[in-house]
């Protein structure tokens, strides 16, 4: 089991360490944007990914490379 506290932590985590990387040697930097939910009680999956969706939608729309959480 992971909150959304841990899994924002994870994210970025992951995106700070992506950003770091010239993976191909160009100097050219990988960035990522990220969107967190947690499943909440008698909510569907599908309601779920939703969320999530519009959270990396939100994370896109104010800049990218960031990480947003599910409202």
């Amino acid at each position: 089991y992971t909150d959304s506290g841990q899994a924002y932590a994870l994210a970025e985590r992951i995106r700070e360490r992506l950003s770091q990387e010239d993976f191909i040697g160009n100097s050219h930097r990988v960035t990522a944007s990220f969107g967190i939910s947690q499943l909440r009680q008698n909510e569907t999956i599908l309601d779920f990914i939703k969320r999530a969706d519009k959270a990396l939608y939100q994370a896109k729309e104010s800049g990218r490379n960031r990480t947003v959480r599910a409202a």
